[in-house]
């Protein structure tokens, strides 16, 4: 990982040159943005690949070590089978809706699939939309407790959509700090109360993240490189 985070020092370095002096680029005065990105998401992304593949190994580890060694054969030195664990990644997916989003900005209703690495980090991807128009997006986010507890966590993702008739568009990274924290059968019921059947469980999240603009032509934000963007909303997984 020491190249990986060398080359995203140097690449946070130069954007900030290249903020602080946009008269050396005057065919592309916004290249900064273009050296934050990669310098987000290159280490993060060399980091997950090797999350999941150093979590894999050591499930098969597991997995073999017992499979070798039944607990009437288990070696001298070992007194008991070593914890049977779980796959390390899974797939699921869900919908969310309500007041944005800690995945995507300028949404009310969300459909996303993600790849749980574990029972703290998944990567998520999906889309979201409002009345009019909508955005496609992608991402990662930590919880600092099991996530299916109440949790703190943070999340990070880029998206970029098309909104309202005049096709405005906004690009950029979704940093954000919010709150998870599981709601049961009972209260879902209550709060969808309309619907006939409802999911097990769900998840009510909120908190604030900020958005760093790298394409704007919406004209609530003309002028602006970056805003504030609270939100609130249910999430329900498929399973």
């Amino acid at each position: 990982m020491i190249p990986v985070y060398a080359y995203s020092v140097i690449g946070i370095r130069i954007g900030i040159d290249n903020y602080n002096h946009p008269e050396e680029n005057p065919e592309n005065p916004e290249v900064y943005k273009d050296n934050f990105a990669v310098s987000v998401v290159v280490p993060l992304s060399y980091y997950t690949f090797n999350k999941v593949r150093r979590d894999k190994s050591l499930y098969y580890v597991v997995k073999n070590y017992n499979n070798l060694y039944p607990e009437e054969k288990l070696p001298v030195y070992s007194e008991e089978k070593l914890p049977d664990s779980k796959p390390p990644y899974t797939w699921s997916g869900g919908v969310s809706f309500g007041f944005q989003s800690e995945k995507t900005p300028v949404s009310l209703l969300n459909g996303y699939l993600l790849f749980r690495l574990n029972e703290h980090q998944e990567i998520f991807t999906g889309f979201g939309t409002i009345l009019f128009g909508g955005s496609l997006f992608t991402g990662y986010k930590h919880y600092l407790n099991d996530f299916s507890k109440p949790s703190p966590y943070m999340s990070i993702s880029y998206h970029g959509g098309s909104y309202f008739d005049s096709g405005s568009e906004l690009t950029g990274i979704f940093p954000s700090l919010g709150y998870s924290k599981p709601i049961s059968e009972e209260t879902i019921k209550n709060i969808l109360f309309f619907i006939d059947v409802v999911p097990k469980y769900g998840f009510l999240n909120f908190g604030i993240g900020y958005v760093f603009m790298q394409k704007n032509t919406m004209r609530d934000f003309e002028g602006k490189k970056g805003f504030l963007a609270p939100f609130l909303n249910l999430s329900f997984p498929f399973n």
